[in-house]
C-alpha cells in the first residue's frame, strides 16, 4: 500500500507525496552543510502532444521521459512526477554550477528522444539551490519561479538565479 501511496503508477517514479516525504526525511534544513538543488522540469507544449497524437501517446511520452531522467541522474538524486507533465529532481551535494550543468544535460537528453515518431520534444527547467534560501519551501519556490521564467523565455531553456558555490 505504501508503494501505491508514494509512486506514480504511470511513470514508476515518486509522486509528489513521495518526493515530499523523502525530502522531509532527508532533514536537510537541520544540516546546514548539505547542499542541494531542486530542478523543476516541465514538458514544453505537452497539450499539443496529447491533442495531436492522443492521450496514450502522451502517457508514453511521460513514461519515456521519466525513464530517461532516471537514467541521467545520480543514483542518490531524487526524481518524481510533480504533477501533470512536470517532474522534479532533487540533487544533493552539488554546487549551483553543477546543478545548472545537470539541468542542461537533462534538457539535451530529452531533446534527443524520439518517442512513437514524436520528435522535437523539449523541456523547460527551473533551478533553485540551497545557497539561495534557508528553507526547502523557498528553494522549491525559486525553482518554480525560474521554471516560469524559462517558459516565458521561449521554452527549451534552463533558468537559474545566479551562480555561487
Amino acid at each position: 500500500m505504501e508503494n501505491i501511496a508514494y509512486i506514480d503508477l504511470l511513470t514508476r517514479v515518486l509522486n509528489r507525496r513521495g518526493i515530499e516525504k523523502v525530502f522531509d526525511e532527508l532533514n536537510i534544513e537541520t544540516t546546514q552543510t548539505t547542499r542541494y538543488a531542486v530542478l523543476m522540469i516541465d514538458i514544453d507544449h505537452f497539450k499539443l502532444i496529447n491533442d495531436q497524437y492522443g492521450h496514450l501517446a502522451g502517457d508514453n511520452v511521460l513514461s519515456k521521459i521519466a525513464a530517461k531522467l532516471n537514467r541521467s541522474i545520480h543514483p542518490n538524486d531524487l526524481l518524481g512526477r510533480w504533477g501533470g507533465e512536470e517532474f522534479i529532481v532533487v540533487t544533493l551535494n552539488r554546487t549551483t554550477q553543477q546543478a545548472i550543468e545537470l539541468a542542461e544535460k537533462l534538457k539535451v537528453a530529452i531533446s534527443e528522444l524520439i518517442i512513437d515518431d514524436i520528435k522535437d520534444i523539449t523541456v523547460s527547467i527551473g533551478v533553485g539551490h540551497s545557497s539561495e534560501a534557508e528553507s526547502k519551501i523557498d528553494v522549491l519556490k525559486i525553482a518554480d519561479d525560474n521554471l516560469y521564467k524559462a517558459k516565458k523565455s521561449g521554452r527549451n531553456f534552463v533558468c537559474y538565479t545566479h551562480v555561487t558555490s
